[in-house]
């Protein structure tokens, strides 16, 4: 679905400070990955929905039009947070909705998650956190078996004190990007000593959150090969927030269509800024506009062997989303 999920494992260090919701990037996440991620304290049941909207644009160097529309759907709850082994489930759905005339180009694509989790702390040193689901990303929802995958997440946390640490790691995605036909290694340190400044090295992963002066915040974070992505934040009052953020994110689906089966993979960039406005603690809402580009469709079982069906042109976009937690 996305070139690495682990790129939503950064948060797997609890930062010193953050966002009332957590970054929505719009190929979204496996739902077997965000039941790694941390909880806010109290919170049992988060709900993220987002629409992105783009005007017809051309299909680059033809005389064909082409009009994407992009959603996504987040979800996930935990069942019981005093047992032992700490249950939780989540669900991710992702469209692209394709309006064109072009031949080269597919239908709607659609990738459909879910996932079922348990963590369990150890001691004050070791906890672990283990999640797997199975998804459909395809033009066919449920309709063809070679667009079925399965997802898969490991993580342990190595404490070394109550503000750093080693983070250690397994991440399958048979739907992603680059390297859909292995599991996926991973080792990061993560530090918040500083509350202005926290960070995550690591391998194939960084990110880092830097608060240069009250009320603004810079984020970034980035995984080998391509996903890559920085905001810039203002608290301009108690509920309401400017930002900026720019970012660049793939996906990959099975498609069966006019004959052709293939894998297609698309990438997009996207620079905008918006504002997030909450008005309640348990409630969020978010209108931003910008600017696509770098958008392609490719064919090809992943990066590695990829070879492009169409570029689109860029074009300019508003997007709407709201975030829930209870």
């Amino acid at each position: 679905m996305r070139t690495l999920a682990v790129v939503l494992l950064f948060a797997a260090a609890p930062a010193a400070f953050a966002q009332s919701s957590p970054r929505i990037n719009l190929a979204g996440q496996s739902a077997a990955t965000s039941l790694v991620r941390p909880w806010s304290p109290g919170n049992f049941l988060e709900v993220s929905n987002h629409g992105m909207l783009q005007p017809r644009g051309d299909s680059e160097n033809t005389t064909f039009e082409t009009r994407l529309t992009q959603f996504l759907s987040l979800g996930r709850v935990r069942l019981d947070n005093d047992q032992l082994f700490k249950p939780s489930f989540a669900y991710s759905y992702y469209l692209i909705d394709i309006n064109t005339n072009d031949p080269r180009l597919p239908g709607d694509l659609q990738d459909i998650n879910f996932a079922l989790g348990f963590s369990h702390d150890i001691d004050e040193t070791w906890s672990v956190k283990i999640a797997g689901g199975a998804g459909y990303a395809g033009n066919a929802p449920f309709q063809d078996s070679e667009a079925v995958y399965g997802t898969a997440d490991v993580l342990v946390t190595q404490r070394l004190d109550e503000r750093s640490g080693f983070l250690y790691g397994l991440n399958y995605n048979g739907a992603r990007s680059i390297f859909p036909d292995f599991p996926l290694p991973f080792l990061g340190y993560f530090n918040n000593s500083n509350p202005e400044f926290t960070y995550i090295v690591g391998i194939p992963f960084a990110s880092a959150a830097w608060r240069p002066i009250d009320k603004l915040t810079i984020e970034a974070t980035y995984a080998v090969p391509v996903n890559f992505s920085i905001e810039v934040a203002y608290q301009l009052l108690d509920e309401l927030t400017v930002f900026a953020d720019y970012d660049t994110y793939t996906s990959r689906f099975w498609v069966s269509d006019k004959g052709v089966q293939q894998h297609v993979i698309f990438q997009q960039s996207r620079a905008e800024g918006g504002l997030r406005w909450s008005p309640v603690e348990w409630g969020e809402l978010v209108v931003a506009g910008g600017w696509t580009f770098n958008q392609n469709f490719s064919a090809g079982f992943d990066f590695r062997s990829d070879s492009s069906l169409r570029d689109i042109s860029p074009q300019p976009f508003i997007r709407f989303g709201g975030h829930l937690k209870f």
